[in-house]
């Protein structure tokens, strides 16, 4: 009886290398688990920013083209350049520091123009447009309506990778005054 106690004690007293090799191997398992995931959250951030910076840059674009179209006297289609990459659309004003107002692109950026004031760069710096088209719809002599057609992209640099994305948008505008449908305006 004094031998079989004596055996147990020697396997209580310390891990045996074996043991120590599984536990290391175990931790190097959960380890190496969490540094994967922490790099796939790292690069599904990256990826969500490059889409997300490019719809709303290229939203917000969309909607000040759709605002001040609303807000003008009417599309000048003699000076809008419609059918070609890259478009121009202009618009009229009866205020005189903003007329004509004129979306246009340069350098692969979106600008508007009031009057003869400065043009003022509409897209982010981070992204580029790389389609303006603007295509004349209207119902003659009726309808005045422009679609407009707008293609921006973004390359995000990160540590390992560059991250791009690229969204189209398009609408169709209307010009609201003097299109014999829309009250007179004081």
């Amino acid at each position: 009886m004094k031998n079989a106690t004596h055996k147990m004690k020697r396997i209580d007293r310390g891990t045996s290398i074996l043991e120590f090799v599984i536990y290391l191997g175990m931790l190097g398992f959960v380890l190496t688990a969490i540094v994967l995931f922490s790099v796939e959250f790292v690069t599904a951030e990256a990826k969500s920013s490059a889409i997300s910076d490019v719809a709303r840059g290229a939203g917000y674009a969309l909607e000040r083209i759709a605002y001040e179209t609303r807000a003008s006297d009417g599309i000048d289609f003699d000076n809008s350049v419609f059918g070609s990459d890259p478009g121009t659309l202009s618009l009229m004003s009866a205020v005189p520091a903003a007329d004509p107002t004129v979306f246009s692109v340069a350098d692969g950026r979106l600008y508007v123009q009031w009057g003869t004031g400065t043009p003022v760069q509409l897209t982010p710096s981070g992204l580029t447009v790389d389609e303006f088209v603007l295509d004349d719809v209207s119902v003659r002599p009726r309808f005045r309506s422009v679609r407009v057609r707008l293609v921006v992209s973004s390359s995000t640099e990160g540590q390992t990778e560059a991250y791009s994305s690229q969204v189209t948008l398009e609408t169709t505008l209307r010009s609201w005054r003097n299109d014999g449908f829309s009250l007179p305006t004081p």
